[in-house]
């Protein structure tokens, strides 16, 4: 059975999702799906296209374009057309939004909240100020939005599976860039650090962290049901693993610990030991590596362990708690910025190094609360579904991302948000069919035939009756089911 779900759904996936698949229920999980979201909804390819367009554009934020007419970066403006195409294509033709789970109401109360505060400040600031405020408010408002589209356009498998493959491979030829020194492509700043031009060092070190993460719980996970394309993935993670190095970012190397510290922790069983035998040594000779293979990785830690230094953490932090105290209902607001650099006697802007410290003195307690409580809620379905290949992975790269919240403010980071959006749906990865949908004679035995596109959910719930009543007949899970007890055994 694990066979024929690996034909049919592709290489990650697990046999209680091959059961979910065929209409069968694990105990502690819904029949049907993995994912609390609820069942595969098919998006327009145009749709699909623009999304894996704008999440490649985000490792070229930084690069401003004078030819563009409707704002200053090609990610503001594929923004614009991924929201107007969204609005097009599915809104007005009336498609299934897709938008359903206990933790979005918080994340509505936290857009309504943070709406009021800013009308408030509307009114009562000058208009200089006000100006200011909205216009930082803003970047709130597009990841936001981003949010809720991508957390609608990824019901579709297809558009999830095409999100993380280009995470992949965008992650993948960034770290083989930097470990090959291109010209024009990678630059080495005046500290030693060397990363990809015009991407953040601190953020590229928490992307490949992520990747190292996913790739090594997706190992343990599938264990023991290895394949070569496994070893391939597994051995993708040691050059990612050099560039973080040369990232020298500490909140890279904290996010990268933690984040294997959770993933031993949700993989810990007993018959994966022979796993943890061989990946846990490669693993603390690659931690080792880390810390010892770049000088200027070394000495930030070093200063930090026996100097204490934060990078400058220790004023910043002292000064937003102060900001908090004398607002701690309605915030600052998102330009705060400014009157951080002035509190502690800095000219220019500072930012809270911080997403806690940034959230609360931006937008206040209420707001703040009300947006941790949806990302709590997140990480508790991603929690209750880690036995799960796909949304146990998930789970630590979430917990991992939140982590290293306390080192960066990652506030209105789109790569944030956008990692928030796909946990709800990160289990339909079950669903990642072929691209074509008919259903073709070509058979895999025993008269069960392979689908060649994603059906929709009629067609996927009367096809997967269909299979499990042929799956009965064969006795190919006879032991998975109870069966009734028939009248000699009562």
């Amino acid at each position: 059975m694990i066979e024929i779900g690996r034909l049919f759904f592709g290489k990650f996936l697990d046999p209680q999702e091959i059961l979910l698949m065929n209409g069968r229920e694990i105990p502690g999980r819904g029949a049907g799906n993995s994912s609390r979201a609820g069942g595969p909804i098919r998006r327009a390819t145009l749709l699909r296209v623009i999304t894996y367009g704008f999440v490649v554009s985000l490792f070229f934020e930084s690069h401003t374009f004078p030819f563009l007419r409707v704002s200053d970066t090609v990610t503001r403006n594929l923004g614009i057309l991924l929201i107007a195409a969204f609005a097009v294509l599915v809104v007005l033709k009336k498609r299934q939004v897709g938008l359903a789970g206990s933790d979005l109401k918080w994340f509505v109360t936290f857009i309504v909240i943070v709406t009021l505060e800013e009308i408030y400040r509307f009114l009562t600031l000058d208009s200089v100020q006000a100006e200011a405020s909205w216009r930082h408010f803003f970047s709130y408002v597009q990841v936001l939005a981003m949010y809720f589209v991508f957390r609608s356009i990824t019901r579709d498998p297809r558009a999830l599976r095409g999100v993380l493959i280009t995470y992949f491979l965008l992650l993948a030829g960034a770290a083989t860039m930097t470990n090959l020194g291109i010209a024009r492509v990678v630059v080495e700043t005046a500290g030693g650090r060397v990363g990809v031009a015009g991407i953040n060092l601190n953020q590229m070190a928490f992307l490949y962290a992520g990747l190292v993460v996913c790739v090594f719980s997706g190992f343990l996970g599938r264990w023991p049901r290895i394949g070569w394309r496994d070893l391939v993935l597994l051995a993708v993670g040691f050059p990612v693993v050099i560039a973080l190095a040369k990232t020298a970012s500490r909140g890279g190397a904290f996010a990268l610990l933690l984040g294997l510290a959770i993933t031993l922790f949700v993989r810990l069983k007993v018959k994966k030991l022979p796993a943890y035998l061989l990946v846990v040594p490669l693993l603390i000779a690659g931690v080792a590596f880390v810390a010892v293979s770049s000088p200027v990785m070394k000495n930030r830690i070093e200063s930090t362990i026996v100097g204490g230094d934060t990078g400058g953490r220790g004023p910043i932090n002292r000064g937003v708690i102060r900001m908090i105290e004398e607002k701690p209902l309605v915030g600052w607001g998102a330009s705060y910025v400014a009157d951080l650099g002035r509190i502690i006697g800095e000219n220019g802007k500072r930012a809270a190094h911080n997403t806690y410290l940034q959230l609360l003195v931006s937008f206040g307690i209420f707001a703040t609360a009300a947006l941790l409580v949806g990302i709590f809620l997140t990480i508790l379905g991603l929690w209750r579904r880690r036995s799960s290949v796909w949304e146990g992975t998930w789970f630590a790269v979430v917990t991992m991302m939140m982590g290293f919240g306390i080192v960066g403010h990652l506030g209105y980071n789109k790569h944030f948000w956008i990692f928030l959006a796909l946990s709800p749906n990160i289990g339909l990865m079950a669903f990642a069919l072929p691209r074509r949908l008919s259903f073709r004679s070509h058979r895999l035995g025993n008269g069960i035939r392979q689908p060649a596109r994603v059906p929709s959910t009629a067609e996927a719930t009367a096809y997967n009756r269909d299979t499990a009543k042929k799956q009965d007949a064969m006795g190919i899970l006879g032991p998975l089911q109870p069966q009734a007890p028939t009248k000699i055994e009562q």
